[in-house]
């Protein structure tokens, strides 16, 4: 019974050493430059897109103005 008892006490160790880890996270890696990770055409259509939505906000202005007076 003895010897039970010391097994049991041993594989309890292990079991919470085993279970005891170094819980810091690593450091996170220095970001890149966003302009790099994104490539220069999706910027230039972005742009782009940009530019029409500002057309079609002022053609819908002018829209509505018309329809006011």
């Amino acid at each position: 019974m003895n010897a039970f008892r010391l097994s049991l006490v041993v594989a309890m160790v292990i079991a919470v050493s085993a279970c005891h880890k170094d819980k810091t996270l690593p450091e996170p890696k220095a970001e890149a430059n966003p302009a790099s990770v994104i490539p220069q055409a999706q910027l230039d259509t972005l742009n782009k897109a940009k530019a029409v939505e500002g057309t079609l906000m002022q053609t819908d202005q002018q829209r509505r103005e018309q329809v006011n007076q």
